[in-house]
């Protein structure tokens, strides 16, 4: 996701970068099996939706700059 932002060029604010670099944790989870154990204990149901939220309004923002 980091990536990303910097690849595309987008206006983003210091808690969108933030967020994208929480969001990157996930991608750990598939390369580290025993990492899957911390992410399903952080992520409650309140944090799963504010996190898909964030998601949303990233993807609307990057495909609007498109």
């Amino acid at each position: 996701m980091v990536r990303f932002a910097q690849d595309t060029q987008l206006d983003l604010d210091e808690n969108d970068l933030i967020f994208m670099e929480e969001f990157n944790d996930f991608q750990i989870e598939g390369r580290y099996p025993d990492y899957m154990f911390a992410i399903q204990k952080r992520c409650t149901p309140e944090y799963t939706k504010l996190l898909l939220e964030k998601v949303k309004n990233l993807k609307s923002c990057s495909q609007e700059k498109m």
